[in-house]
């Protein structure tokens, strides 16, 4: 051990399955780590202490082992003898950086004090850690690599392969933006990595789709590149440009008012404007005198027979295309486009021509009308069961239905409360009991719950794929009760409402620190996971993991 510690600084590097000058060196730890839990310790492991003070931390080894790489490599800069000379891991410094940021308060106070010797104190963890951060971690492989790409490229717009000097700068790029959107999605701050990526490139991560960044930047480049061979600036008429990229400039100029903002912005640093744009559209064709005439004569009568012109794209009139005629006009009234005078006609028609929910909720909408209609009111109609599945489906989500539709279903009788009369069932086949059930209460009476792995099988019954098949059942809605009830009685959460490897890393955990044993190092941190995201949890979760002795 002493040995050790000359040599590496500290015995956190020492891991399980280490061998040290031919001595079982992890092994011993191990068992040394073991004896400190009981109250009759030997008195050699005091001179342990006296090695190395966090030899046997009460927070996770990996933990411990991270910290000490990081401050070792602050302390090599701060001496200027780590230039250049970054691990491979360091990229990840950054991720363990920010998750203690995040949870500082949530941390051991020793631990708290080890990270104010790498620069992390409550207020740097509060106010700036993206500088701590950028500080410690801002010439790792991955940030150097995307540095030299943005130097050579000018923008990080890289393909998902793309390899420069053998590295996959493609696949970490698309990791970080991974990682960014779930850190903004779970603590609604920003990942550190993004600071320093878009000092780079402002545009690395786009709100927009990472595809037309590539070909706004193969534009541009083009562009520079003929503005730098004749003098002349950024215009859409490129000489050159391959037929893909013009085929983009041309749909960007049709659907310029479709765009962000910020991509209208961009666009102007290539040479397209709201008025180029505008001139480089074909002009509309003009319709025929006669085709508005013959349109609305066309609506008006699909209206007196049917009591509406919401009609589906391929309905046909005496030979006119009226389903794609009003799904133009509706396309067109979207796009701020349509003339008032043409709006206006068709809303004396039909007011609900072009409604603001989408088109087939006003389909089945007259659907219901109709058959409502002839039997004297939706409570006395013998309606299709596909209807009383839609009428229920309306009446759970009603706070989420538009005020419109809530005062067209009100005017056939329909209300959160109202009862709809079902057609009776036909008689049904009645079929054996699933083998499934027989084998889940084995497997719940011997590990006491039902989340197992998906190739478990049990006694050669395959339970894990049969509990899938169960719960994709039940989010449908089409699990009987009696198998509902009968996995619930089982094991209450058998079907959770979070993800399912949640789930079972959680049971694991229990499993663990139920038979008095110490977590290993992945579910040691996946519990400080837990703590750090504690209120973005469900109920659930938390009552869960409560019982577990973890908490918020």
């Amino acid at each position: 051990m002493r040995a050790f510690v000359a040599e590496h600084g500290c015995l956190a590097l020492a891991t399980k399955n280490i061998s040290y000058q031919g001595f079982l060196l992890g092994k011993w730890l191990t068992a040394q780590r073991c004896l400190t839990r009981r109250q009759d310790e030997p008195a050699h492991l005091q001179v342990l202490d006296a090695i190395d003070v966090w030899w046997n931390p009460p927070w996770p080894l990996a933990w411990q082992r991270t910290w000490y790489r990081i401050r070792a490599h602050a302390q090599d800069r701060r001496q200027g003898a780590a230039e250049g000379g970054w691990p491979e891991s360091s990229d990840g410094w950054a991720t363990w950086l920010s998750v203690q940021c995040t949870g500082y308060k949530q941390l051991h106070p020793l631990q708290q004090r080890l990270l104010a010797e790498t620069g992390i104190t409550a207020e740097t963890a509060a106010a700036c850690p993206h500088e701590i951060i950028a500080r410690l971690c801002g010439t790792g492989p991955g940030l150097a690599h995307a540095r030299t790409y943005a130097a050579a490229h000018g923008h990080l717009a890289t393909p998902l392969k793309a390899c420069p000097e053998g590295f996959p700068l493609g696949r970490w790029l698309s990791e970080q933006r991974r990682q960014a959107r779930e850190h903004h999605r779970s603590t609604g701050g920003t990942w550190p990595v993004s600071t320093l990526l878009a000092a780079l490139d402002p545009w690395w991560n786009p709100t927009w789709s990472l595809e037309w960044q590539r070909n706004w930047s193969g534009v541009r480049e083009r562009s520079e590149s003929a503005s730098a061979a004749d003098g002349s600036g950024g215009s859409t008429g490129i000489p050159g440009l391959e037929k893909e990229l013009a085929d983009w400039l041309e749909r960007q100029c049709t659907g310029y008012g479709t765009l962000h903002p910020e991509q209208h912005r961009l666009l102007t640093e290539i040479g397209i404007t709201a008025e180029t744009a505008r001139a480089a559209q074909p002009p509309a064709p003009r319709a025929e005198p006669d085709l508005l005439d013959t349109a609305l004569a066309q609506a008006r009568a699909h209206a007196a027979e049917y009591g509406h012109i919401a009609a589906p794209a391929s309905t046909v009139l005496d030979g006119f295309p009226l389903g794609k005629w009003l799904a133009w006009q509706q396309r067109r009234a979207r796009q701020g486009r349509l003339s008032p005078t043409r709006a206006e006609a068709l809303t004396m028609i039909d007011p609900w021509w072009n409604p603001p929910w989408p088109l087939p909720w006003q389909q089945a909408y007259h659907r219901l009308r109709a058959a409502a209609a002839g039997a004297g009111g939706v409570a006395a109609a013998d309606l299709p069961r596909g209807l009383c599945r839609w009428i229920r489906v309306q009446q759970e989500s009603w706070e989420h239905l538009h005020p419109g539709q809530q005062d067209l279903l009100t005017a056939l009788g329909i209300t959160p409360h109202a009862v709809v009369r079902k057609r009776p069932a036909p008689a049904t086949r009645s079929y054996p009991v699933s083998p499934g059930l027989h084998h889940a209460r084995t497997y719940a009476a011997q590990h006491g719950h039902l989340t197992p792995h998906k190739h478990t099988r049990q006694d050669g019954f395959p339970l894990g794929r049969w509990l899938c098949q169960q719960r994709r059942k039940a989010r449908a809605g089409v699990l009987s009760t009696t198998t509902i009830e009968a996995l619930t009685a089982l094991d209450p959460w058998w079907n959770p409402p979070w993800p399912y490897t949640w789930h079972r890393t959680w049971q694991q955990y229990r499993a663990t620190i139920s038979g008095n044993e110490p977590a290993p190092d992945t579910l040691q941190h996946w519990a400080n996971v837990q703590r750090a995201q504690w209120s973005t949890l469900h109920p659930g979760q938390r009552q869960l993991l409560t019982h577990t002795g973890v908490t918020g």
